[in-house]
């Protein structure tokens, strides 16, 4: 799943948001699961955003909050 259909499904893209989705999900993601995706969130400041988060959506385990 792409970072903003995901973000969309969780519902954190509302309308006029300040930030891209990909760093939307990226910043949930880290409040949600900060070890896992501490990582990703220093990346995200040198590459793609949408990359990264991808990337960090896929380590996160299915079925954790």
């Amino acid at each position: 799943m792409s970072p903003d259909a995901a973000a969309t499904a969780a519902g954190t893209c509302p309308p006029g948001s300040p930030r891209p989705n990909g760093a939307m999900l990226l910043h949930h993601l880290g409040d949600m699961h900060p070890t896992e995706v501490r990582p990703y969130l220093k990346r995200m400041e040198t590459e793609d955003i949408a990359t990264v988060a991808a990337e960090a959506y896929e380590v996160i385990p299915e079925g954790r909050p």
